[in-house]
């Protein structure tokens, strides 16, 4: 194994249209990225409901970090979306394979970053103070006593059923989903993460619309991740997005939330790509 420094990023490098990657393939490297020192890295866990294709990162960390009460630059750990496997049922060789959300983190520190995990709230308390990540449930990759290889596969299985469920909505013309709606510290994203389904709509008691909210590279434009059960409720209520955000917040408020001059305008994943 051999470790360089480069002042390329890591989205460039592993982007399969960049030359930098045509030269790794053609050369048969193979990259382990990793943010901190370690001689070893393990995964030791998965978040239930978190979308590998949209979360951001660097942002869900940084926010896991607080939740987890962690000072800059204590127990180090990172995230990874990556296909990874685990066990059907106890002694037996098959494995369940699913795309995830993966947490990371040295050998030395893997047992006292799942114990971390153990003590947080539930995820419908935590989502309170963490409304990026504080729904999703943490399911230690490791058997336990407390977690058997039957319960952690049915919770891999659980989360790909959600990921398999949602669909895409993407909204231009907004600013940082991070954007203070008030005085309070709620965000942009407390806001439409609160967004309520009409109660004929309601399916298994979840009464929220959106179920999750995320930046893009763009910087105007964001996604919302929906049921497929809501999908048209949604359209129908972020397509009126100005109207509800002008008669809700603030305009001291609101022009740090909208585009000057721009109305938000939203569309599904076709009219994005298209675009």
């Amino acid at each position: 194994m051999v470790h360089f420094p480069t002042s390329v990023s890591w989205s460039t490098i592993k982007s399969f249209k960049h030359p930098y990657f045509a030269w790794l393939c053609t050369n048969r490297v193979y990259l382990n990225y990793t943010k901190f020192k370690t001689d070893t890295l393990v995964a030791c866990g998965f978040l239930v409901g978190a979308h590998p294709g949209y979360l951001c990162r660097e942002e869900a960390e940084e926010e896991i970090r607080g939740s987890l009460g962690l000072d800059e630059g204590e127990l180090q750990f990172q995230l990874s979306s990556r296909s990874v496997s685990v066990p059907i049922k106890d002694g037996q060789p098959s494995r369940y394979n699913f795309h995830a959300v993966i947490l990371k983190t040295s050998v030395g520190e893997a047992s006292r970053l799942r114990e971390l995990f153990y003590a947080l709230q539930h995820p419908k308390k935590a989502k309170t103070d963490y409304p990026y990540t504080g729904s999703y449930q943490f399911v230690p990759m490791l058997k336990s006593k407390e977690w058997s290889v039957e319960k952690i596969c049915q919770l891999a299985q659980l989360h790909t059923s959600i990921m398999e469920d949602l669909n895409p909505i993407y909204i231009q013309n907004l600013h940082d989903i991070n954007s203070l709606i008030n005085d309070q510290g709620k965000s942009i994203k407390h806001f439409l993460q609160k967004m309520e389904a009409n109660p004929d709509t309601e399916i298994s008691g979840a009464t929220t619309l959106i179920h999750s909210v995320h930046n893009t590279r763009q910087s105007t434009t964001k996604v919302t991740l929906v049921r497929s059960s809501h999908y048209d409720e949604e359209l129908g209520k972020l397509t009126n997005l100005q109207n509800i955000l002008s008669n809700t917040i603030m305009p001291d408020f609101l022009k740090h939330i909208l585009v000057p001059g721009l109305a938000p305008t939203v569309s599904g994943p076709c009219e994005v790509i298209a675009g």
